[in-house]
């Protein structure tokens, strides 16, 4: 069983991970999601039972619901850790917060991508913050 679980619905990082370009050393289980709730429910879910939050679930400086992509790492642990169940509780009401408040719309192709490389940059930061 891997130590770390990524969780996330960047394809990008997902491509990264399978071709062993991202956190290859490190035997980094992917889980994906189809969008940016999920993955905040997926990652809520996991710490339940028993993993903590390696990333912060609202990293960078994009707005929660601004940005569609999410890339979120986990360690696996024993016990539920308060600390990353409170952090993730939060980010989930931040993100509900801001969704509320904002206006659906269709991003252009490009700008998902740059979304995609934004989330990218933030999870590779903190992945080589662990090794």
């Amino acid at each position: 069983m891997s130590k770390y679980l990524l969780v996330t619905n960047n394809p990008l990082v997902k491509k990264e991970i399978e071709d062993e370009n991202l956190g290859n050393d490190l035997d980094i289980k992917l889980k994906l999601c189809d969008d940016l709730d999920q993955v905040m429910i997926k990652v809520r879910d996991f710490i339940h039972k028993g993993y903590n939050l390696i990333s912060h679930p609202l990293a960078g400086s994009v707005k929660p619901a601004q940005n569609p992509y999410r890339s979120i790492l986990i360690e696996k642990d024993n016990g539920l850790n308060y600390e990353s169940l409170k952090t993730i509780e939060k980010a989930i009401e931040k993100l509900k917060q801001f969704q509320k408040n904002k206006i659906e719309k269709e991003y252009p192709a490009d700008i998902l991508e740059d979304y995609q490389v934004i989330d990218h940059s933030l999870i590779s930061s903190g992945i080589k913050s662990i090794k």
